[in-house]
């Protein structure tokens, strides 16, 4: 298998590319991101490129001829030009959708979120797969996700041969994560302890 990673130089792509890296399946990785890796690997190749720029990205698709895109490049860490956090976030993917359909790439995975199904009261517990992406009009990273979750739902319907997978993660944790959230949690004078049946949290 050979691999393209959007954003493949944040926590999640780098430990994809670490857990990759070892299968003897896999024949290339390629890391396509606006920053390189703080934890570099050898067994990957990092190209520096913005996933809004169609034309690199086709061009890196046809010379690498990936059996697989996995597209995590999104902001994560909120900065104040919401609408470059849209661009970046939602043109981005759709841009990586488009050059992904015209190469012929037979897989993507989008790495969307559950935050874009949105905090709403009449939201079922548990929520099954296939209920609506409403997002949260107030919290944009909840917004763009649930727009790029709708973005691939309708990117499997118009290629019906292809394989989209779409997975929502609730927050990610683990060694050397380093964002806003961890830092929220990690500097928080108090630590939340859930007590009871009623309570419902994820990580």
């Amino acid at each position: 298998m050979r691999y393209l990673i959007t954003g493949g130089s944040g926590y999640i792509g780098s430990r994809l590319t670490e857990i990759l890296s070892a299968r003897d399946d896999v024949e290339a990785i390629v890391n396509l991101d606006v920053r390189p890796p703080t934890r570099p690997n050898a067994a990957s190749d990092f190209v520096r490129g913005d996933v809004r720029d169609y034309a690199q990205i086709r061009a890196l698709l046809d010379r690498e001829t990936p059996d697989a895109v996995v597209h995590l490049a999104f902001v994560l860490n909120p900065i104040r030009d919401e609408a470059r956090m849209y661009d970046i976030d939602v043109n981005g993917t759709a841009t990586v959708l488009r050059a992904a359909a015209d190469a012929g790439t037979e897989q993507v995975l989008v790495t969307s979120s559950a935050t874009a199904y949105g905090a709403f009261p009449d939201n079922p517990k548990p929520i099954a797969e296939d209920w609506p992406v409403r997002g949260q009009p107030d919290f944009p990273y909840a917004k763009h996700k649930a727009d790029v979750d709708r973005i691939c739902q309708l990117w499997a319907l118009q290629y019906p041969d292809r394989v989209m997978t779409i997975v929502r993660p609730s927050i990610v944790f683990g060694p050397n994560v380093e964002n806003y959230i961890s830092r929220s949690w990690q500097n928080a004078a108090f630590m939340p302890i859930l007590d009871g049946v009623e309570e419902e949290f994820q990580l």
